[in-house]
């Protein structure tokens, strides 16, 4: 089914995923505490995120916004050597998770099913959008709108 605009996703949960780049375990709280989320799965062998997340980096420097973030959550079986090279080779900056456990399903139902598949979630912790079929256009402006609201 997957995540459903206008619910809240689970705060009380303990999603703890390694972040690829410090291989620390991370919490989205600790993190985007206050910050509208763009959470992008992928995986990095699928041709179209190589695609996709290149543009939602150059959308996030554009915006300019500080409380509006993208967060990658590669998908089981990336290691960080493949994350490192995914990230070198297409500019991307923004965090990549590496959730190789499953633990954010505790935070979010996915539903993911395909790749890259993307979710907004706003600063009060709302997801705002879910279209599995969507470009990264279509879910960069309700990123843009959720981190504009006050």
């Amino acid at each position: 089914t997957g995540a459903q605009v206008g619910r809240p996703v689970d705060q009380n949960s303990e999603m703890v995923i390694v972040d690829s780049l410090t291989g620390n375990d991370v919490t989205m709280t600790e993190r985007f505490n206050g910050k509208a989320v763009l959470m992008v799965y992928f995986a990095t062998w699928c041709g179209a995120c190589a695609q996709e997340l290149p543009e939602l980096q150059r959308q996030l420097n554009e915006l300019g916004n500080p409380n509006a973030a993208v967060l990658g959550i590669a998908m089981e079986g990336d290691t960080a050597e493949q994350i490192a090279v995914f990230r070198e080779n297409h500019g991307i900056e923004f965090d990549i998770w590496i959730d190789n456990a499953g633990n954010d399903r505790k935070l979010i139902d996915s539903g993911v099913e395909a790749f890259p598949t993307e979710f907004v979630i706003d600063r009060e912790h709302i997801v705002v959008f879910n279209d599995p079929n969507a470009y990264a256009g279509e879910a960069f402006e309700a990123l843009s709108k959720a981190a504009a609201k006050q």
